[in-house]
C-alpha cells in the first residue's frame, strides 16, 4: 500500500477536523483513453457490461474501445485500512475538475468573509471554494505534467477520517 502523505498544512487541517478527504492521480500502466467506473456497493454492477457479475467493492474498471479491463485496485488501500494516521471511509474515482465547492471544503479548503479570491473563468471556476482548491493543486503538482489541472485527470477520491 503506497503512503498517503500529506504536506504540514494540510496535515493541520486533518489534525483540526477541517480535511476528511484527499485526491490522488489515477496512474494505470498502458491506459492512455476511455472512461473508469466506481464500485463503490457490493452489489453494485456495470449489468450493460459484465452481465450481472458482482465487481469486488473499492475496486475501479476501465472502458476502452475493447471492452471492459480488469479490476484495478486503489493503491492507497481499502475502506477500512489505516494508512498514515487516517482510516479510509470511502473510495471512488472521478475527473479532478469535477469537485464540488463542497468537496474543496472537505479537502481542507477555508474561506473567509472579506477573503479577496480571484475567478478563474478559464479553469472553469466561478466560486471560491474551487478556486482555492485549484490554488492548492497547481501548488503541490505544479512540476508533474501528468497532473495538471487542465488535463483534468482521473483521481482517486478517499474519505477519511483521522484516527490520532
Amino acid at each position: 500500500m503506497k503512503e498517503l502523505k500529506f504536506n504540514k498544512e494540510m496535515q493541520r487541517a486533518i489534525d483540526e477536523g477541517r480535511k476528511t478527504q484527499t485526491r490522488r492521480v489515477v496512474m494505470l500502466e498502458g491506459v492512455t483513453k476511455g472512461e473508469f467506473y466506481s464500485i463503490t456497493s457490493p452489489k453494485e454492477s456495470l449489468i450493460e457490461l459484465e452481465e450481472n457479475e458482482i465487481i469486488e467493492k473499492g475496486t475501479i474498471h476501465y472502458l476502452s474501445t475493447g471492452g471492459l479491463s480488469g479490476g484495478y485496485e486503489c493503491p492507497y488501500g481499502k475502506i477500512g485500512d489505516i494508512n498514515n494516521g487516517v482510516k479510509i471511509t470511502g473510495i471512488r474515482v472521478e475527473r479532478l475538475q469535477d469537485i464540488s465547492s463542497q468537496e474543496a471544503v472537505s479537502e481542507g479548503i477555508t474561506w473567509n468573509q472579506g477573503e479577496v479570491w480571484t475567478m478563474r473563468l478559464k479553469q472553469g471556476l466561478t466560486d471560491a471554494y474551487r478556486s482555492k482548491f485549484f490554488d492548492l493543486w497547481q501548488s503541490i503538482y505544479k512540476d508533474h505534467p501528468k497532473k495538471d489541472w487542465n488535463l483534468n485527470p482521473w483521481v482517486w477520491v478517499i474519505t477519511f477520517e483521522s484516527v490520532k
